[in-house]
């Protein structure tokens, strides 16, 4: 994550800028090479900095893409809490929700540029970021059953459960295999 500090030049949080810099930057060359081929030397040279520099913002790799995960997520979430707030159909906020999400995994998947060989790898990783991700997403679905529910749009025993199938269908084919041993969907 971010070290944040209150030290400004003319009022603006250096901290907070340099590594902002640091994530645009990052985010880009993921973009382009992907995870497993970019290295902190090349990423430090495209900002002009020593790669000490770097590591003291990000001590690895990994906490670097972390970062970058983490803030796509924050705007995926908050994304979907706009449509949650907008007075829609729950059938239309899925529909939504399914072209939002499928928007955001393509981001992801290609900051990875991950391919069958590396995905494991990755998954691995980064399994507590895709954990937590799954168990929000089910959250988010819940509340737009829940809504549709409270609408009368809907009728469903189970929403919970309702919601686990709704996201394994909404999953691909690599985001299922990262998931499929999160989801309690038989």
């Amino acid at each position: 994550m971010t070290k944040k500090v209150k030290k400004t030049v003319h009022g603006a949080p250096v901290v907070e800028e340099k590594a902002e810099k640091i994530l645009q930057a990052a985010r880009e060359r993921f973009a382009e090479y992907g995870f497993f081929k970019v290295t902190m030397e090349e990423l430090a040279a495209d900002l002009g900095m020593v790669k000490g520099t770097l590591y003291y913002y990000f001590p690895t790799k990994e906490s670097l893409f972390r970062a970058i995960v983490q803030s796509e997520q924050a705007q995926f979430t908050e994304e979907i809490e706009g449509l949650l707030a907008q007075n829609m159909r729950a059938s239309e906020k899925l529909a939504e929700y399914a072209n939002i999400r499928l928007r955001y995994f393509h981001r992801l998947l290609t900051l990875t540029a991950a391919d069958d060989q590396s995905w494991p790898a990755f998954n691995a990783i980064f399994h507590d970021l895709i954990k937590k991700l799954v168990s929000q997403e089910e959250v988010l679905i819940e509340r737009i059953l829940t809504d549709g529910v409270r609408r009368g749009e809907l009728s469903m025993p189970d929403i919970r459960r309702t919601a686990e199938v709704l996201l394994h269908a909404m999953q691909d084919r690599k985001s299922t295999r990262l998931n499929s041993s999160h989801s309690s969907v038989s």
